[in-house]
């Protein structure tokens, strides 16, 4: 017989403001304790200044953007790494990176991740830089060989790392050691939506659009990529 687990909390528990103790009750017993939790405004996501990392990778994408150097974003074929991909390059194509391309390996022909046999295809493309979305964080040889070819690499990834990183000018991962991101359940999809609205700011303060004419992203407008990614990747929706 399968056996049924309730939780709840004690009758005293505090009432959220602006809910009913019923609706505190419930709200509490799944985690929530904050109506501010509950809000879906983009002012009420946590603040991407605790991401460790942020502030190399942005400046890695600003000099890239300046330079106008060919950015090569290197996705996964999975959902989370298709949105990551797609976000990534509309939006820095938005930004006005006029040479932004991107690689969605086979797994079975160029194995998981920045192996170093695709950077060896991606090097024919001649990238200045590329960029990991979805993946990387384990890809250790990949940017050791991408590096000896003079090619920059940014990780941005949500996987557990291992004991070791890979040496990337810059990397972006809510779970690598020392990152106090207080959360550490976004999907790729989600740290690659953090660190291009971080860059966004930066190019607003160094008025980047307005010297250039360009009309700023609204990065609301690509939360529909964030939530396919986010959701079909499977991972915990906390706030």
């Amino acid at each position: 017989m399968m056996k049924i687990v309730r939780r709840t909390l004690s009758e005293g528990a505090p009432v959220m403001d602006g809910f009913s103790p019923l609706l505190s009750r419930i709200y509490q017993a799944r985690g929530v304790h904050s109506a501010k939790e509950l809000s879906y405004q983009l002012a009420d996501l946590e603040s991407s200044s605790s991401l460790k990392g942020l502030n190399e990778a942005l400046e890695v994408l600003y000099n890239a953007l300046v330079a106008q150097q060919h950015i090569l974003i290197l996705g996964d074929f999975d959902c989370d790494g298709a949105t990551s991909t797609a976000l990534a390059v509309l939006v820095l194509r938005e930004m006005g990176a006029k040479e932004c391309s991107y690689i969605v390996p086979n797994r079975f022909e160029f194995g998981y991740g920045l192996t170093p046999e695709i950077v060896d295809y991606a090097a024919k493309l001649k990238p200045d830089l590329i960029v990991t979305v979805d993946n990387g964080i384990a890809s250790e040889a990949g940017v050791e060989r991408a590096k000896s070819l003079g090619i920059k690499v940014l990780v941005t990834d949500h996987h557990l790392p291992g004991d070791t990183l890979p040496k990337a000018d810059a990397i972006v991962n809510p779970n690598q050691l020392g990152c106090e991101f207080p959360s550490k359940n976004a999907a790729g999809v989600g740290v690659i939506f953090y660190v291009l609205s971080s860059l966004r700011t930066l190019l607003k303060k160094r008025q980047w659009f307005e010297q250039r004419q360009l009309k700023e992203p609204n990065m609301a407008s690509y939360l529909d990529l964030v939530a396919l990614g986010t959701v079909a990747d499977l991972v915990a929706l906390d706030h």
